[in-house]
């Protein structure tokens, strides 16, 4: 490592002296044709490349320090029309100056993506089905919580344990069979387990500049869980300022929501130069109870109260549900050479006695936090921009990323106190080049590893009248468990003509596992070691119908290798319904995924159908077991029957997703999507576990220079398909989810330059439901209030 750092600086000091002579740069000034006035904030990027930039308020632009040679350059912004330059000639010591002149569009066709090809490309240009939800969505859906950001898309369904969390379902699939990634960095660890997650909930949504979600598998770039889908959360890439004069932003903003008691203050800034740009940014949220609704839902109600546990109490206001949050994150880029850029990039969040508030529900603990839930990622991104006979860019990445979880537990009527604690850290190198041949063929193949390592422990309080008696007990996992993870890739995206585009991929994982158990009771089964390998590929083809529709067809196989928590964990599971005993003896989970459709892509509007089938193998679920002879575990006064993870066999999940956006007359936008999965365990000849009912989304919006109005409306049906998984989890109705709807009012104001403002109505007819797998009903009829300010 210290030889390669030591060649990078001697590098970077030989180019850097004939900068100015070796490279060449691209600018220009945009201006609207209408108006012909200059337009600012648009961006104007280099595809493949990694490079692009963003007009000043003057409408000037410059992608400097350019290597000799021809590109390709996109200028984009939202309501115009795209504009692209074909083979310009960038020479030494040059520049070459574009004038790009606007066309008022209204509507937006296209959007950036980079997570379904590892580099940036249109979503619309691509084989496989992707979903990008940007800044501008995001603010103006008024979030507080990341993972309610992609509650509107199409084919994503999101589970709320409590308020304090949100895990998304895609395909039918869940929690650790979802790969998360923030800016292309695994969130998923060793210690992922198979129930629902919160870990999406500690991403400040202040600080995101998109999201983007790949439906269906994608293990042959990803690796592991890559099976349902991959969600990488992007932020806020820093833009150089386009003359040697240092440029500030700022800005303030802050909002309220009625229904849940929540709040939130966020801080932006960013300072940038020629070659540097720094972004900086703070939030601070504060989540109160739920109230839900008090229309409806007499049916939702009904099957609660008969759920096989006593004791449920169903209050108007969901309490405890309140939490606090701290968010903070600093990104700078730093371009000395025109072949090289450095990004250092930190994120921080602490939350503090987050409420797992369905087992108060059930009244089946008087305790039950999770703290701490904090997260810490800090990477080194270096980007070499040179051209070789296999490579173009060089793209390394040394990153640490330390995830620690608590849980205090306290069961109702007990005088034992337990306090579960462990930490993950993940140490991780990722190497990757990319490679345009004659632009017709495109090239990406690298390397990543992974390792995980993981400090654990377990201790109780017994707390009585006269004395307070303390002792340790057995972990969830294991203490100093690691888990390594080894891939290589590559990827071959083929323009064979005009028409037709292939994609082609393999990935080769192997996974390295090790939990020291020891000998002591309650378990003795000393070192634990567990190696697997997987060897996945995918091929997409898209063929180019019609200017206007294109067929897109994908086959994908997916896997997950058994991580920590499948082979290791030891303890109470869904809120203490039963217990979960560790099972070394078993498989990574497989699937293969056939999916097919059509994208449309009109001036004026866009739809996305596909349909899919995933064949999954060696499918891991719960099953009953014995522990010490017996199929219970005595835990102080509960009998729980003990279960432990094993591969059951086979499954299969079919369904589709569309969706369609339309620009109508007078500027009003309609949007809808439809989703549908239909699971079935085939070796238990029983639905498959934990899959959405048929959902989706309908929505009118009209816009205005100085303000939007939007009505939406988001509904799911029934759903009493149940495993007996399901059956057992009881955060689910009895005999399943009555179907639901909502009604909601979103608007904005621009009061002035600098300063915006929003108001919305959410659930606006007080509907008391709950969504299919959620510990809580949704908030009732809501108040949400928020405004930003440009401070400079």
């Amino acid at each position: 490592m210290k030889s390669l750092f030591i060649f990078l600086l001697c590098n970077l000091s030989v180019h850097s002296q004939s900068l100015n002579s070796l490279s060449g740069s691209i600018a220009g000034t945009v201006i609207e044709e209408e108006s012909n006035q200059p337009v600012e904030n648009v961006q104007i990027f280099i595809p493949f490349k990694n490079r692009g930039s963003v007009s000043r308020a003057d409408g000037r632009f410059m992608l400097p320090n350019l290597p000799p040679g021809f590109y390709d350059v996109s200028v984009r912004m939202l309501g115009y029309e795209t504009i692209t330059y074909d083979s310009i000639h960038v020479q030494a010591g040059k520049i070459v100056e574009l004038h790009p002149k606007l066309i008022l569009k209204v509507y937006e066709v296209h959007e950036i993506q980079v997570t379904a090809s590892r580099h940036e490309a249109l979503e619309q240009s691509i084989p496989q089905l992707v979903s990008v939800v940007n800044q501008l969505k995001i603010r103006e859906r008024n979030i507080l919580q990341a993972p309610e950001i992609l509650r509107e898309e199409m084919g994503v369904f999101v589970q709320k344990t409590s308020n304090g969390g949100g895990s998304p379902i895609i395909r039918g699939l869940k929690a650790n069979k979802i790969l998360l990634l923030v800016d292309g960095i695994r969130m998923n660890n060793a210690t992922y387990r198979g129930g629902n997650l919160q870990s999406l909930n500690t991403i400040d949504p202040g600080s995101i500049e998109r999201m983007e979600v790949v439906h269906g598998p994608s293990s042959a770039l990803y690796g592991s869980d890559a099976l349902g889908g991959t969600i990488n959360t992007i932020t806020a890439t820093p833009a150089f300022s386009q003359t040697g004069k240092l440029r500030y932003s700022g800005s303030f903003n802050m909002g309220i929501s009625s229904a849940d008691e929540s709040n939130r203050i966020n801080l932006q800034s960013s300072v940038s130069s020629k070659n540097w740009g720094l972004n900086l940014s703070s939030g601070w949220y504060g989540h109160g109870d739920v109230r839900r609704g008090t229309r409806g839902g007499d049916e939702l109600m009904q099957r609660l109260e008969s759920s096989p546990e006593s004791g449920r109490i169903l209050e108007k206001v969901q309490s405890p549900n309140s939490y606090n949050s701290q968010f903070s994150q600093i990104k700078l880029s730093f371009q000395p050479h025109y072949k090289h850029r450095f990004t250092i990039f930190y994120q921080l969040a602490r939350q503090s006695k987050v409420p797992r508030y369905d087992v108060f529900e059930r009244k089946a603990y008087s305790t039950y936090f999770y703290d701490p839930q904090d997260r810490d990622l800090a990477y080194l991104k270096y980007e070499n921009h040179f051209k070789g006979p296999f490579a173009d860019i060089m793209i390394l990445t040394l990153s640490s990323h330390t995830q620690k979880e608590g849980h205090i537990r306290q069961k109702t009527g007990s005088l034992k106190t337990t306090v579960d604690r462990f930490s993950t850290t993940t140490r991780t190198w990722q190497l990757q080049f990319n490679k345009v041949f004659r632009k017709k063929h495109f090239l990406l193949y690298g390397a990543e590893f992974y390792n995980d390592k993981i400090s654990a422990s377990s201790s109780y309080r017994i707390l009585d009248q006269n004395s307070i008696t303390r002792g340790s007990t057995a972990p969830l996992y294991p203490d100093n468990s690691r888990y390594n993870s080894l891939g290589v890739y590559i990827q071959s995206e083929w323009n064979i003509s005009n028409l037709w585009m292939l994609t082609s991929g393999f990935r080769y994982s192997v996974f390295d596992l090790e939990a020291p158990f020891g000998y002591e009771p309650p378990l003795q089964l000393g070192l634990v070691k567990r190696k697997t390998s997987a060897l996945t590929g995918s091929i997409s083809s898209r063929y180019q119908i019609s200017e206007s529709v294109s067929f897109i067809s994908n086959i994908a196989q997916g896997f997950r290798a058994p991580n920590l928590d499948d082979v290791s964990k030891f303890g109470p599971g869904k809120g203490g319904t039963f217990y979960d005993i560790p099972n070394p003896q078993i498989a990574s989970e497989k699937g293969i995924s056939f999916d097919g459709g059509l994208k449309f892509t009109f001036e004026n509007a866009k739809a996305n159908i596909v349909f899919y089938h995933t064949k999954l193998y060696d499918v891991l679920s719960r099953e009953s077991t014995f522990f010490n002879g017996l199929p219970y575990i005595i835990d102080e006064t509960d009998t729980l029957a003990v279960y432990h993870k094993a591969n059951v066999g086979k499954a299969f999940i079919s369904g589709f997703e569309m969706s369609g956006e339309a620009l109508l007359k007078w500027g009003i936008l309609a949007r809808a999507n439809l989703s549908y999965a239909y699971g079935k365990n085939l070796s238990a000849d029983e639905p498959f576990s934990a899959v959405p009912p048929l959902n989706g989304l309908a929505s009118l919006r009209w816009n205005h220079p100085r303000f939007w109005v939007e009505m939406n409306s988001r509904f799911a049906m029934e759903q009493n398909r149940l495993s007996a998984e399901d059956m057992l989890d009881l955060r689910i109705p009895a005999g399943g989810t009555p179907g639901w709807f909502n009604l909601n009012f979103r608007s904005a104001l621009n009061v002035g330059e600098k300063t915006k403002l929003q108001l919305a109505f959410m659930n606006v007819l007080d509907w008391n439901y709950r969504e299919h797998l959620s510990g809580l009903n949704a908030p009732g009829r809501s108040v949400v209030l928020s405004g930003e300010i440009q401070l400079f």
